[in-house]
């Protein structure tokens, strides 16, 4: 097996993808499958722990993890996932897998070589094999809903550029000569339950607050409260998945003046309220195993 490296796409995710696999499947059983404009969606579930061998995607795929937990191991790079945690993988990337005790779903998005080359063109580069910020993984999570609501395949496709835009230039790096962009989005994604002032923020990078609302809006795509608004959302996608807690307490730990102002603006962003999305999550994850 030195060297195996299948290359595999989602169309293959029912099919054995090497005779010596031992008719191991590598993508799980499949929940939802769809195809439109050059984008390839897939909702997957594992049912039980299992470990996926080396492998290599034959194109760009983006994934994540809606419930359970997963490891995934990359050259000497071992990481550990949670739920609402997007990650990308370049055309050819070498991975392997460990799904964990419990098994886990993926909400998978695979962009041929033809919308790749596009978002080449119309952004500031090739997104790298890495993992997303929750900006990206609420972006992620709104097309999925959609998917799975059967919206019309013109809202679909438009979820899926916004999103892909979105990676082209995610700001997950900040320029060298603005470091304190960093230590804004650093303010509102360790603490999004603390709501952040404009002026503390401008404190916190050192500029005038005019500045820091421009710069950042050039850097990132939005204004900074949309982004920490997204970023909000996102950690209470994640705490939905896990179960752990409930929602009047979720809204409390986020900030919010009560349940029902987590509900309104989860569901202006998901489409869905939180309670929805959590039944969502629990029924197919029961109905897995």
């Amino acid at each position: 097996m030195t060297g195996w490296r299948p290359q595999i796409s989602l169309a293959d995710m029912a099919e054995d993808i090497c005779p010596n696999c031992q008719s191991d499947r590598f993508f799980g059983e499949v929940a939802l499958a769809r195809e439109i404009d050059g984008y390839r969606m897939a909702e997957v579930h594992h049912a039980q722990a299992r470990k996926i061998p080396r492998h290599a995607h034959g194109s760009a795929f983006v994934s994540i993890l809606l419930t359970g937990r997963y490891q995934s191991r990359f050259g000497t790079t071992e990481m550990e996932f949670d739920p609402g945690c997007p990650v990308f993988h370049e055309e050819g990337f070498d991975h392997e897998d460990a799904i964990g005790a419990g098994g886990a779903r993926f909400f998978c998005l695979e962009i041929d070589a033809a919308e790749l080359a596009s978002l080449e063109d119309e952004c500031s580069g090739r997104p790298a094999s890495t993992t997303l910020d929750k900006q990206a993984a609420t972006n992620l999570l709104r097309l999925f809903l959609s998917a799975r609501k059967q919206a019309d395949d013109l809202t679909i496709a438009s979820l899926a550029g916004e999103f892909l835009s979105s990676l082209g230039d995610d700001g997950s790096s900040p320029p060298d000569n603005s470091p304190w962009v960093a230590r804004v989005r650093e303010r509102l994604c360790d603490q999004p339950g603390a709501r952040a002032s404009l002026t503390e923020l401008a404190a916190i990078a050192g500029v005038h607050p005019c500045h820091l609302t421009r710069s950042f809006r050039q850097q990132f795509g939005c204004s900074v409260g949309d982004y920490a608004k997204a970023h909000r959302l996102g950690v209470a996608w994640s705490s939905l998945a896990r179960g752990k807690m409930g929602i009047a307490e979720l809204a409390y730990h986020l900030g919010y003046a009560d349940q029902s102002h987590l509900t309104r603006e989860f569901r202006a962003y998901f489409g869905e309220p939180p309670g929805r999305v959590r039944r969502i999550l629990e029924s197919a994850s029961a109905a897995a195993h």
